[in-house]
Order: C-alpha cells, then structure tokens, then sequence
C-alpha cells in the first residue's frame, strides 16, 4: 500500500445497521475510533471530518459493493481485504467488530500492507449477479424434480423426467393419484414451468450480453462447454489479471487438494472447497459433457485414465476440472480457441519454418 505521509486510514468493519471504524493518521501516528448507524450519510460525514487524503479499508463481507461506488463518489481510496489472509481475524477466539478492527490496524502496523481481496467493477458485478442467480434457478428446478418424482414415487405412478412437460401424462396422472395428491402436483407442475420460463429469459438475456465476447468464443471452442457453463465460469473470472498462472485459478475454484506439512511430511487431503460453488459446478459438469462429446480433448482422456485405473468417479471428475481450469486459463492467456490435435499444429508450423528457411 503506498499511500501519502498525510493520509488518514480509517479500518472499518462494515455490518447491515452498525459500522466501526478506527482512524490512523499516518503523519502524526494519532488514532480514534467509534461506531455509527451505517448509512451513506454518516459515511460521507466521517470522510469530510479528516483533512488530507483519506483511504477506507474493510472485510470482504457480504454489501461491500455499495460503500465501495460511495468511495469513487466522494474520491476516498478504497482497500478491499482479504480476511482469510489476515490472521488476526481468521484464527481469533474471539469474535467482535472491536477486534477485528483493532487486528487490522495492529497488522498494517506491524507489516506496513494488508492483504488485497479484487475489486470487481459494476459491470462485473452486474454480469456475475445474473450468471448466480442462474444457477440458482438451476438448482431450484432439480430439487424441484425430485420432489415431484418422490410424490408420484409414493402414489406408485413412476415416470421418466421427459413426461413432467407433457400434457397427456399430466391429464393421464388424475386417475392415478389421490386427489390431494393431484393437488399437489398441479402446483408443483406450475411452478416448474414458471422456472423454465424464468431460466430461458435468463439464458437469453445472458446470451445477449457475451455475444462477440472474445473470451465467451474461446470457452464455447472447448469441448463440454456450453451457454450456461461458459457465462457462469466467464462471471465468477472476471478478468484473467487476478490470476499470474494457471494453477492459481485451478485454486480459486476449490479444485485444489489441501495440503498440510509437519516434520518434512507432506500429507494430501481432499479438495479445498474455498471457491465460489457456482464456478466448482461448472467446472465439473463440463467433464461430463466432454465424456459425452466425440472431440478430444486433455481433461476428457484424465478423466477416461483415471476410471481405468479404478478411481472414484467424484475423485477423477474432481482431477479433470483441475485441469479443465488450467486449460482455461492457458487459452484465455494466449487468446487462442481450443485445437483437438495440438500436435498436429506444432508439425505445420515446423514445416512452415522449414519451408521459409528454405526459401
């Protein structure tokens, strides 16, 4: 953080009715603190109380996005911090807004930084918004499915999930449940076709919005991504600056194994989960769609590896999203689409090579 000599960093600790605030002047190494209703009024009143330039940082926390577009109005830096990186607030015993603020400053002065977590601009957050709230939707609609099959399951009227959208076999199901279950089924029949109304709206807004993106046409060129897989794993990336290599997005994503060491002994457990779930979702759905497609490709022949060698299904789709997400990242990083025979690329261009130091 390379601030002014005269600037005032104010540490808050940001919550839906109560913010709490310590303020350091970096001049004179004064400090005060206190705590107000959280409004952007009393916000912006805190900020004109300081003379010199004045800088805010707070938790990553749910609602930050507001105080930050109240910063670039009132031209007050803004720090975003990452608090499973600051161990002050990640490994305390106890808990309090008090604390935590009083953690931020102790290691700002103690390191001279803070950990940065990214800034995603407004058109990020708007575009990552509707991508979540499709794969809400998603995971609404199939536990919706599987309520309805539990309830004609239990009136012993089984049916594949093809015959819920057709009107014959909702007009045949009268004669076959009780007519409180009928009931029932209406209801949950109309709400899965509001569902599938609302989701395709959503698709459509959504394709909108990446069409002529170049980043959107490298996704769709790799095998096992489609529509909504691509604009969820293109909403929870953001950009490709917040990643220096491929195996720190394969990390983000919580495909990574942990890794724990003591005494020269390293020992391997199960994946972190630290992700976003919309990202681990698609990233792992989209190695079932490449076993399913004709195309090679590096994640589908791990995943076929690793099931002839008698992994777990989950361990070998865990493995190939790993390296679903680093073939990502390689392709967005060149700016190339996706080629089934690398190889065979490789040979042209030494044949190319051959051929003009020929001429």
């Amino acid at each position: 953080m390379n601030l002014p000599i005269d600037t005032t960093l104010i540490f808050g600790d940001y919550h839906k009715r109560l913010f709490v605030y310590r303020a350091l002047n970096l001049a004179t190494g004064e400090s005060r603190k206190g705590s107000f209703p959280t409004s952007a009024e009393n916000l912006k009143e805190l900020f004109e109380s300081f003379e010199g330039p004045v800088t805010l940082t707070i938790e990553a926390t749910r609602g930050w996005e507001w105080v930050y577009d109240l910063c670039l109005e009132c031209k007050v830096g803004f720090h975003l911090i990452d608090t499973n990186k600051t161990p002050g607030i990640s490994r305390s015993v106890k808990k309090s807004d008090e604390r935590d603020v009083e953690a931020l400053e102790y290691q700002f002065m103690a390191t001279g930084t803070l950990p940065a977590s990214y800034k995603a601009s407004f058109d990020e957050r708007e575009f990552r918004a509707l991508t979540r709230h499709l794969h809400k939707l998603r995971g609404m609609k199939q536990s919706l499915l599987q309520r309805i099959h539990a309830l004609i399951d239990s009136n012993n009227y089984p049916a594949a999930q093809k015959y819920f959208y057709k009107r014959s076999w909702r007009k045949e199901a009268i004669s076959h449940l009780s007519p409180d279950s009928f009931c029932i089924l209406q209801q949950k029949l109309a709400l899965l076709d509001l569902l599938c109304k609302q989701k395709s709206a959503l698709e459509k807004r959504l394709e909108e919005k990446v069409k002529g993106v170049r980043a959107y046409e490298i996704l769709i060129s790799i095998p096992g991504i489609h529509l909504s897989i691509g604009v969820t794993i293109l909403g929870e990336l953001c950009t490709l600056d917040r990643f220096q290599r491929s195996k720190s997005f394969s990390a983000f994503s919580g495909l990574a194994p942990s890794v724990r060491g003591s005494a020269g002994k390293v020992q391997i457990g199960k994946i972190t989960r630290r992700g976003p779930k919309a990202l681990r979702w698609a990233l792992t759905q989209a190695i079932l769609g490449a076993v399913r497609s004709k195309t090679p490709s590096p994640h589908k022949s791990l995943y076929l590896r690793l099931i002839k060698r008698n992994k777990p299904k989950l361990v070998a789709r865990c493995a190939a999203a790993r390296k679903l997400a680093c073939l990502i990242h390689t392709l967005l990083e060149r700016d190339e689409l996706f080629d089934p025979n690398p190889k065979r690329k490789n040979q042209n261009s030494k044949e190319r090579q051959l051929a003009s130091a020929e001429r």
